[in-house]
């Protein structure tokens, strides 16, 4: 059985691991390895598929740390289409991962693969690959897999990754942001073909102004007050569809009562408005309806635009229907719900785990699981349109929608 404790190992005794695993990778499939005993001219070993030789130069990386590794120009020549850099990533207690990746890839740079030229400095020129959780979906397409191995290696790579790169290139650029509140601030994840961002704000303007060209923004806070007893929202109809999870829908203040100065007067006020009084949670988030009641007062552009929905619909709506029983401040509701996000984005616990590696001591993420939800369902609203409960919404007396948005699944 292969050693997977890589910490105990030095970087040489990892590089070498990593070529003699490539080495073996591409003997297993009966190609014909050729291994150079001097490294001259940054090439490890040369295979031959059909009746072409084809260089590799290897590297290995950890996945436990942000890596950056590199190639000199001078040994490494992105015009030679018989040249590849086969990466090995090694994950602590995992098996390795290896990816073959052509010289050509570096012809079209972004976060991942990287040109520096270094003028006027001692550092020679070089392609760097610069390796990280959160763009390390753009390693996908080169991963050897059996699959890979069993067709016809060279033109797999040359036809297949060439067509994927290329649908990446004409995939139209996108962006989804799911908010949050949180303790007074907002958690916002934003999703895109690009990669993704997470992060706590101060306000809701300044998660809108940095993301005023995003495709969907969706927050977990209700937008579109009554005013009036007359006036209905959505949220008896999405307490009644998530049934016994109906309880995380919480009574909604009138416009009034978020705009009072006393928590007394708060419930005082919608009692004789509505005929009803409010919770403590209703309570609790009314300086964050009020801060996002204030900004689409003072934005009217934004009405309709930043759009109400709910994590635990969401979540019902991703997990087949099903609401998600477990509570989220479990490890196991944690795990239940990234489980189910992870279906939809592969990127989900990269996400979490970028959140948490913004601040040594944080510890808790239901509120960025729940932004991250958002964040799926606006890609959802994205690529299959918007859908809203109530299917035709009553509008407040700032002609705001009163509705919670969604996208079938």
């Amino acid at each position: 059985m292969l050693n997977k404790n890589y910490q105990a190992l030095s970087h040489l005794q990892l590089g070498r691991y990593a070529e003699y695993l490539v080495k073996m990778e591409l003997t297993s499939y009966g190609l014909d390895v050729y291994t150079s005993e001097v490294d001259d001219h940054g090439v490890d070993f040369v295979f031959k598929a059909g009746k072409e030789f084809y260089e590799v130069q290897v590297k290995s990386a950890r996945l436990d740390r942000t890596s950056y590794v590199f190639m000199s120009k001078d040994k490494f020549d992105v015009d030679n289409e018989n040249l590849y850099l086969a990466l090995v990533l090694f994950d602590e207690g995992m098996e390795p991962q290896v990816y073959i990746i052509p010289s050509f890839s570096w012809k079209r740079e972004n976060d991942l693969f990287r040109n520096r030229t270094y003028l006027n400095k001692k550092s020679k020129p070089e392609w760097g690959l610069n390796i990280s959780n959160k763009n390390l979906y753009l390693l996908e397409s080169y991963l050897l897999t059996d699959e890979l191995l069993r067709r016809n290696f060279v033109d797999f790579m040359k036809n297949t990754i060439s067509d994927k790169e290329q649908n990446i290139n004409n995939e139209a650029n996108y962006t989804c942001v799911g908010v949050d509140a949180c303790k007074g601030k907002w958690v916002a994840v934003a999703l895109g073909n690009w990669g993704y961002e997470v992060a706590k704000y101060d306000t809701i303007d300044d998660i809108c102004n940095k993301y005023s060209d995003a495709n969907q923004i969706v927050i977990d806070i209700p937008i579109g007050l009554r005013d009036n007893d007359k006036q209905v929202r959505p949220d008896c109809l999405v307490k009644k569809k998530l049934g016994a999870k109906g309880s995380s829908v919480f009574e909604v203040p009138c416009r009034q009562a978020i705009y009072s100065d006393t928590n007394e007067e708060a419930r005082a006020l919608n009692i004789e408005i509505l005929g009803r009084s409010l919770s403590a949670q209703s309570i609790s988030f009314s300086k964050s309806i009020r801060q996002v009641d204030e900004f689409l007062l003072e934005n009217e552009k934004w009405r309709n635009v930043l759009i109400e929905s709910h994590p635990e619909f969401c979540f019902m709506l991703l997990n087949d229907g099903k609401p998600v029983m477990e509570k989220k401040l479990t490890d196991q509701g944690i795990q239940k719900r990234l489980d189910i996000l992870t279906k939809y984005d592969a990127r989900s616990r990269q996400v979490v785990q970028a959140f948490l590696d913004e601040v040594p001591y944080r510890k808790k993420i239901d509120d960025v699981v729940d932004a991250l939800s958002l964040a799926v369902m606006g890609k959802m609203i994205l690529d299959n349109g918007l859908k809203t409960i109530p299917e035709n919404p009553m509008e407040d007396n700032l002609g705001i929608r009163m509705q919670i948005c969604y996208g079938e699944v």
